[in-house]
């Protein structure tokens, strides 16, 4: 180490200089890699479980919507009541069958969410059937 003691005063500042620089530039690129980690991060939680959970959510209510839809239609006793609830439980239908395909597309992009997305959709098509056979019984005043 008595090499550092011989240098003059400017070139000990130089060398402090030059070593803090290096240790700046490595802590800029690590601290840059980060961030562009933690941006990937961010933007595919926004594309795959911010969307999923938009979808799901919409389902619910479509689902909620039906529900209420079949109920007011077994209750009515007027048959022109009947087929507006009936127009609006299948509005509800669709909003439904829509959201739920497009849940499907955010699933094609995430294979760990296609177990669960199976086994809802399995769920949702006997719900399905047993809704719509309610309606048509209401339809028929049954």
């Amino acid at each position: 180490m008595q090499w550092l003691s011989n240098l003059k005063v400017a070139y000990k500042l130089v060398l402090l200089c030059l070593i803090a620089a290096i240790g700046m530039a490595v802590m800029g690129v690590a601290s840059y890699r980060a961030l562009q980690e933690s941006k990937e991060d961010m933007d595919a939680m926004e594309t795959k479980n911010v969307k999923s959970l938009y979808y799901v959510g919409n389902c619910r209510h479509a689902m909620r919507y039906m529900q209420g839809m079949m109920l007011i239609a077994t209750s009515a006793n007027d048959p022109k009541r009947v087929k507006d609830v009936t127009d609006k439980y299948f509005t509800g239908h669709k909003e439904l069958e829509d959201n739920l395909e497009a849940f499907s597309k955010v699933v094609e992009e995430n294979p760990h969410l296609k177990e669960s997305y199976d086994a809802v959709k399995k769920d949702w098509e006997g719900y399905k059937a047993a809704l719509d056979q309610a309606m048509l019984l209401a339809g028929q005043g049954q």
